[in-house]
């Protein structure tokens, strides 16, 4: 018998009879579908530091020899950069290398040395004659940078008559042997000098000739009178000193490129400077016609006129002095027009005409992005004044002389301030009507017949804006 056969059961079966079965509780299974994502980077292949060591280097030497040795680059044409001549005839050649002053045999030790060499040319004048500075170019060369760079000066000397003296100077390097120049006339009685290259397919960077041009004119008591005076020299800078009462011109235009153009005194009948990337400067310049123009620099100084006056650049300011005259009835108003964008403006006009005549006046101040300020501090008794002032997110100011009347119109963006306020308060008579809205538009006037005799437009966005009447 087993240790526990007296120990009662809990529960007794019959004999012959088993457990019963036992009945699972019916379960339904659903399939859930888990989304997994697996990230794979890629395996990067590193190059060993000596590898990359290697391939710095050839890169660093490869921009060293660009830059470093550009004068094998300049491949030069046999032949001469000539004009026809049906446009241009030639005279007294000469080229750089028998120029006075060159060292033949500094140059045959070291050819890259530079130093000095001249040559002179004189050329009778007459009150037809037209001097003509100029840098023919046929081609254009497609390198980093010009092969020709330089200064041209304009004097005056009282030891001159009737002649003038023309000098050329060379600070060169290896192109010595394509470079000359010349006496060269062309039809309406033009007569001066020109330099001349060799034909030019291709110029490294840097490698420059540098000269200097000098113009010397005859200084008397009487101005002298000649036709004009022609320079046309890319990527030289252009200083004409004190001519006005020594000379005076029928026309001047000079141009050139990537460089200033300063003027001292000058007095001719028109007169256009353009150039770019390079200021326009002038202390006193009088013309009837005047045409400025240059790019990514300044204009500045004192100019004045009796018909018409045109001053455009971009990126950089205007900061100039400005003589308006009238000559003519108001069917032919003298006309001012100044553009720049994004830098300021600022200008004072004075408005002149004969006695007994009112004259008549248009003028056009734009900018961008930069204040605008004008000042008319001599007015015209009785003249016309149309301007239209226009920038942009900058403030705009205008002062009109208390001697203007007729219409004005001032406009900004809606929240900030558009005022008209009087300069002199006390003493002055003339009556003003106006409208507010999104504009100040209104008249000014001592008389109900000259509320129409002028017209003002002052206007910018985002900055408040100001006319003093």
């Amino acid at each position: 018998m087993s240790k526990n056969a007296g120990q009662p059961l809990l529960v007794s079966a019959p004999a012959g009879v088993g457990p019963p079965q036992y009945s699972p509780h019916p379960v339904s299974y659903q399939a859930i579908y888990v989304p997994v994502r697996i990230d794979t980077q890629p395996v990067v292949c590193r190059r060993s530091p000596l590898s990359r060591f290697i391939v710095a280097l050839l890169l660093a030497v490869g921009i060293y020899t660009i830059l470093n040795a550009p004068r094998h680059w300049v491949h030069w044409d046999d032949r001469w950069d000539i004009p026809p001549a049906s446009d241009m005839v030639l005279d007294q050649c000469v080229g750089v290398d028998s120029w006075a002053g060159s060292d033949a045999a500094l140059s045959a030790l070291d050819p890259a040395i530079p130093h000095s060499a001249g040559a002179s040319f004189e050329i009778p004048l007459d009150s037809g004659s037209v001097l003509l500075l100029t840098r023919y170019r046929r081609t254009h060369n497609f390198g980093q940078s010009p092969l020709f760079t330089g200064t041209l000066d304009v004097t005056t000397s009282a030891r001159l008559n009737n002649t003038a003296i023309v000098t050329v100077e060379s600070v060169r390097s290896t192109h010595n042997g394509n470079i000359k120049a010349c006496l060269v006339a062309r039809n309406n009685g033009e007569r001066g000098v020109g330099i001349f290259t060799k034909g030019v397919w291709w110029a490294g960077h840097g490698d420059a000739t540098s000269m200097q041009i000098r113009l010397v004119l005859p200084a008397a008591t009487t101005p002298l009178q000649l036709k004009g005076l022609i320079a046309y020299l890319p990527n030289f800078s252009l200083n004409i000193g004190k001519l006005k009462g020594a000379v005076d011109f029928k026309s001047v235009s000079l141009q050139t490129s990537n460089s200033a153009v300063h003027v001292k005194s000058l007095s001719a009948g028109e007169v256009t400077l353009h150039t770019s990337n390079g200021a326009i400067s002038v202390d006193t310049l009088l013309a009837p016609k005047l045409s400025l123009r240059t790019s990514n620099a300044g204009i500045s100084g004192t100019f004045n006129t009796s018909s018409s006056l045109i001053m455009t650049t971009s990126n950089a300011p205007i900061n100039v002095r400005v003589g308006l005259e009238s000559l003519d009835d108001a069917t032919h108003p003298t006309t001012l027009a100044m553009r720049t964008s994004n830098h300021i403006l600022t200008a004072k006009i004075s408005l002149a005409a004969p006695e007994g005549a009112p004259g008549a006046f248009r003028a056009t101040a734009k900018t961008s992005n930069g204040p605008l300020t004008l000042a008319f501090p001599t007015f015209a008794a009785g003249g016309a004044l149309d301007l239209s002032a226009r920038t942009s997110n900058a403030a705009a100011e205008v002062r009109l002389h208390p001697a203007y009347e007729g219409a004005f119109g001032v406009t900004t963006s809606r929240r900030y301030p558009a005022e008209v306020k009087r300069l002199h308060p006390s003493g002055d008579e003339r009556q003003i009507e106006y409208q507010s809205g999104t504009a100040l538009r209104g008249y000014i006037f001592s008389d109900a017949e000259n509320k129409e005799r002028g017209r003002v437009g002052v206007t910018t966005s985002n900055a408040p804006v100001r006319l003093f009447v």
